[in-house]
């Protein structure tokens, strides 16, 4: 016991462990608080990685979408020059693009015909598509499982798909099967312009 300026005497007993408990409950509360910034990193890379993913897949449509209009077929012609007859084009990463027959039309004085100028289009395309779908290890570094269309549904305009694999499920999507995705589980895609050019 000891004795208080007052004259009260207080038992020491009483308060011995109170310093321990207030630590255990102060670590608890900053253990939680830690708990949710790590939780909220890793939702953090995985939307980054999502983002990333789509700006690939924008730069595939887009690379497809430039090549066709710098390429100097007029628009009524491009969907028999660029499909022959076939009413869509598709590409799946997996597979190694066929080069035969592919004439190299990169040079700008080339004398390449239009459909010429289309297959290279088109092979370099096929070339970008499986570039993206690159993996390390068994990390994927780019789009897992990229697949690419290209139609023509108007006649005029192309339309130019890429289809991957996401990291997430996100249910019933708009994935069409006939670019190779199929309705929800973790297929996402992403469409180029179907407005006249």
């Amino acid at each position: 016991m000891n004795k208080l300026s007052n004259g009260k005497q207080v038992s020491i007993y009483l308060q011995q462990g109170v310093g321990m408990i207030e630590v255990m409950v102060a670590l608890l509360i900053f253990s939680i608080g830690m708990l949710g910034i790590a939780s909220l990193q890793v939702v953090s890379l995985k939307t980054s990685f999502e983002a990333e993913q789509r700006y690939e897949a924008t730069l595939l449509v887009d690379d497809l979408m430039a090549r066709i209009n710098s390429s100097g077929i007029k628009l009524k012609e491009r969907k028999s020059v660029y499909l022959g007859n076939e009413s869509i084009i598709q590409y799946d990463s997996d597979e190694d693009p066929d080069d035969a027959g592919i004439v190299d039309c990169s040079a700008i004085d080339s004398d390449c015909i239009l459909e010429e100028k289309a297959a290279w289009d088109i092979f370099q395309w096929k070339l970008a598509v499986q570039a993206q779908a690159v993996k390390h290890g068994t990390q994927p570094q780019g789009l897992k499982g990229a697949k690419g269309c290209l139609s023509f549904p108007d006649g005029i305009s192309p339309r130019v798909t890429v289809v991957w694999e996401s990291m997430t499920e996100i249910g019933d999507g708009p994935v069409k099967a006939e670019c190779g995705g199929v309705s929800g589980g973790k297929y996402r895609h992403y469409s180029g312009p179907r407005r006249r050019l």
